[in-house]
């Protein structure tokens, strides 16, 4: 069974406008285009942690998941407001909204077990509340990495942690390595990639991500006065006008090399985890690496 598929026409039956069900189906297809769906995700950990599951049910719920993250999709950009094909359509908030609640109350009834679906509920509510605190995450004077760690992944973490713990079936929230790691290294991979377009929507709205963070204090401590003069009006005057300029200076800082080495770091200790905690699963394990890697080198 095609998980993408199967995903897409769940969404052809939706009873909804046809508009959203377009929208739809179009975030659905760009999912595919970047090389990852958090259903296949879900089947790939699934298998590493037991063979012994009811295929076709877990099929339904990998379909579900997926109509799910493309709610909590749907919701980041309703916060950030930086999608306008979404702020073009006809009453948006309800739409995201109704969606997130209609694709959650689905996806949870299919999950067994009250403390398995509260578990994977905690998860969520505190990926929520991270999200939320985010979208006022912006540069302060003398931030060091240390708050990027500590908040700006988070919803990451926990959203990667609610997968784990459902393939799992664990029924008490615990934070586990493997998506402590992997959250972390796949915010910095798109962290790196937002500053390296042209329009950096980090950048833009002055978002503390790593490298934003790095490439600030690498021009505090070790280049020109002048240089920084220049940093410090863009994030803290407001001065548009020096976007470009201060995009090129924190490619330049070194501060892209520093967070890709702390990807890769985290990316090996991600697996590593899973490798030592299920040897009998190595081909499994591989299965998940090769998949997330074609992602990452779309």
């Amino acid at each position: 069974m095609d998980i993408f598929k199967s995903t897409l026409k769940k969404v052809e039956e939706l009873d909804s406008p046809q508009i959203y069900i377009d929208y739809l189906l179009a975030l659905l297809e760009k999912k595919e285009q970047l090389g990852f769906l958090w259903g296949e995700f879900y089947l790939l950990l699934s298998q590493i942690f037991s063979r012994q599951k009811n295929l076709q049910e877990e099929y339904t719920l990998a379909s579900n998941i997926e109509l799910f993250m493309a709610a909590t999709d749907i919701i980041d950009d309703l916060m950030d407001k930086d999608n306008h094909r979404l702020n073009e359509l006809s009453a948006p908030i309800h739409f995201g909204i109704t969606f997130a609640f209609d694709t959650l109350f689905s996806l949870t009834d299919m999950i067994k077990g009250e403390h398995v679906r509260n578990t994977f509920l905690k998860n969520v509510k505190e990926s929520l509340y991270y999200q939320y605190f985010d979208m006022n995450n912006t540069i302060r004077f003398e931030q060091k990495e240390e708050s990027y760690f500590n908040s700006s992944v988070k919803k990451s973490i926990f959203l990667v942690n609610a997968i784990e713990q459902l393939a799992l079936r664990e029924e008490k929230l615990v934070i586990k390595d493997f998506a402590k790691h992997f959250a972390t290294a796949s915010q910095l991979h798109n962290d790196i990639n937002d500053i390296m377009n042209d329009t950096s929507y980090d950048l833009i709205n002055r978002k503390a991500t790593l490298p934003i963070i790095k490439g600030i204090e690498a021009y505090k401590t070790h280049r020109n006065r002048d240089t920084y003069k220049k940093i410090n009006s863009y994030f803290f005057e407001n001065n548009n006008s020096l976007y470009e300029d201060v995009r090129l200076l924190i490619i330049n800082s070194g501060a892209l090399e520093y967070s890709n080495y702390l990807a890769k770091l985290n990316y090996e200790r991600a697996y590593n985890n899973l490798y030592t905690s299920y040897p009998n699963s190595t081909k499994e394990i591989k299965n998940l690496s090769d998949y997330l890697k074609l992602r990452r080198n779309k």
